[in-house]
């Protein structure tokens, strides 16, 4: 029955799931914030239902190739990793990723932040570095990747999503100067009297964690901070511990406006269903504290 559903139950040896390959030790000599990706398709992998033999013979071109979720032990973030929670956007996001030897000059890869890519077919022009020659392919640098975090200048608001999607996979998007909103934003004057501006755009990104993150960022003007994590529900924003509006920026990332100057930025992953969960769980504490503190009371007298 497992196998008629397409599932196959195999074991496999740590050091399969642990091993540094070349491409893996490379990339980790680089301390910044980035992801990495393949463009590499394993027909073996694609049977249907998997045959055993198939996926370990694919086993050792998975793990030199950044197989999904195997990058988490080495700490390194991969923009093909599996999620049971797949947002409809990135979906569509994705789609637009050219399937033919023209992937190369898509900015898919500048957009979400993809620093090294592994692919069998090595991409030329001035975008495109390559670092390793392995067996199954080529380690390449993109050297136009944006950073995780970064500050763009101009905002345009285009309230046709796909409009925005054509604009972005289009060859004279530049992605550094402009940022797409999907509605106009408050541009209203800002109430921190210090607006004295930055001498250089720059970003600090103080603390990386799952449901939080804070960075320290200096602007040289009014600008929008965007960063390449996912616009979903239940993300807030403060700048310097006020809340501000989180804008969905280029079609499904996040963005806030910051002013000139010195700002704390913070992102905070707080559901609203995780909050009302756990105030109906304090309530049942309450409760039952209560109950027992009275029952105790009833025994005594």
């Amino acid at each position: 029955d497992l196998e008629e559903a397409n599932v196959i139950e195999f074991r496999l040896a740590k050091d399969w799931i642990v091993s540094e390959t070349p491409a893996i030790s490379r990339v980790q000599k680089d301390k910044g914030l980035f992801r990495v990706g393949s463009t590499l398709m394993t027909g073996m992998m694609q049977q249907e239902p998997p045959v055993r033999d198939s996926i370990f013979k694919a086993i050792p071109m998975l793990t030199e190739t950044f197989m999904p979720n195997h990058l988490l032990p080495h700490h390194v973030f991969n923009v093909s990793g599996y999620d049971s929670l797949y947002p409809e956007d990135y979906k569509e996001f994705t789609e637009r990723v050219p399937k033919d030897s023209g992937f190369g000059q898509s900015r898919f890869f500048d957009l979400v932040n993809v620093r090294y890519l592994f692919t069998d077919n090595p991409q030329a022009g001035s975008r495109w570095q390559i670092l390793q020659k392995a067996d199954f392919g080529v380690l390449c640098e993109n050297l136009t990747a944006l950073p995780r975090f970064t500050l763009v200048g101009t905002a345009q608001t285009v309230e046709a999503r796909r409009e925005i999607l054509d604009t972005l996979f289009s060859v004279d998007f530049d992605p550094k100067q402009t940022v797409y909103l999907e509605r106009q934003p408050e541009m209203g004057p800002w109430t921190r009297t210090n607006l004295a501006p930055a001498a250089k755009n720059k970003v600090l990104v103080e603390d990386y964690g799952i449901n939080q993150v804070r960075c320290r960022v200096f602007s040289t003007r009014d600008q929008w901070f965007l960063t390449s994590e996912l616009y979903y529900p239940g993300w807030t924003a403060t700048l310097d511990r006020k809340r501000v509006q989180i804008h969905r920026a280029n079609f499904c990332f996040r963005a806030v406006r910051v002013p000139p100057g010195e700002s704390i930025v913070q992102w905070k992953y707080e559901p609203i269903l995780f909050r009302i969960g756990s105030g109906v769980s304090l309530l049942t504490i309450i409760g039952l504290a209560m109950g027992l503190i009275l029952r105790r009371r009833f025994r005594a007298s």
